[in-house]
């Protein structure tokens, strides 16, 4: 039997913590990262880009003036971004950013059960199941600061699930970020496993990756590396993941 190392056992014991609302957590899952070198009440200059690809991605001010500011990124013209909302405090040369992968601004709430159940921007995963397990951040707006675990996700309507419930609804100016993401393995070998593809590039060396249903339920491992869809991990499976395993990466 193969036992969780320490750090892996470290990790499972946080996963529902509010250790994600650390900086050195949320970096894992960045598009990008960098200081501003200006800003006014609605643009911030970035460090590196290009026209329009982060577009549609939320915007966190971790570090420096403006600190914990987090607004919705609606267009760019070379390293100049432009914002949803005016900042409450403008960044400048001191201010450290991030650019979350997995985030948006919720639309309009259409559902009855706004305490557990939240629509997604309508650039979220259309895969079912793609985000169960990992953790949702409101970052600004009705919710702000409440982080909750992801349950079930339904990709055809963008709507997830949440554990525990929400006790301030996210509504239409509800800006969030996702931390991890997850998918259908393909196969495996001793060592190994196949992701389903549709993993983002920011998984790699270091995350963790945890089997949470269908076949090989339960195991946690860190990867080593990653080529392609195929992941190796730092000690053998217990029980090989096979096409009916679901898991999570963070």
């Amino acid at each position: 039997m193969v036992i969780a190392t320490i750090t892996e056992r470290g990790i499972l014991s946080n996963k529902n913590n509010i250790v994600f609302q650390n900086y050195v957590n949320n970096k894992a899952y960045n598009l990008s990262q960098g200081t501003a070198s200006a800003a006014t009440l609605n643009t911030i200059t970035l460090a590196s880009g290009a026209d329009n690809i982060y577009n549609g991605k939320v915007i966190e001010i971790i570090y420096g003036s403006g600190k914990n500011q987090a607004r919705f990124i609606t267009g760019s013209t070379s390293l100049v971004a432009t914002v949803s909302l005016n900042w409450e405090q403008i960044p400048d040369a001191s201010s450290v950013y991030i650019i979350h992968v997995n985030s948006g601004q919720c639309p309009e709430q259409k559902h009855n059960e706004l305490d557990c159940y939240v629509t997604l921007d309508a650039n979220a995963s259309g895969i079912d199941s793609f985000y169960v397990g990992s953790f949702i951040k409101i970052l600004h707006g009705n919710g702000k600061g409440q982080i909750s675990e992801i349950i079930e996700y339904y990709g055809a309507n963008k709507l997830v699930r949440l554990d525990p419930k929400l006790q301030v609804p996210a509504l239409s100016n509800s800006i969030y970020a996702i931390y991890g993401e997850g998918g259908l393995a393909t196969s495996s070998t001793t060592s190994t496993i196949v992701l389903d593809g549709n993993q983002s590039v920011q998984v790699g060396m270091y995350h963790y990756i945890e089997t949470i249903g269908g076949a090989a339920q339960g195991q946690v491992r860190m990867i080593n590396s990653i080529s392609g869809n195929t992941v190796t991990v730092n000690s053998n499976w217990e029980t090989l993941p096979d096409n009916t395993t679901r898991y999570i990466i963070f």
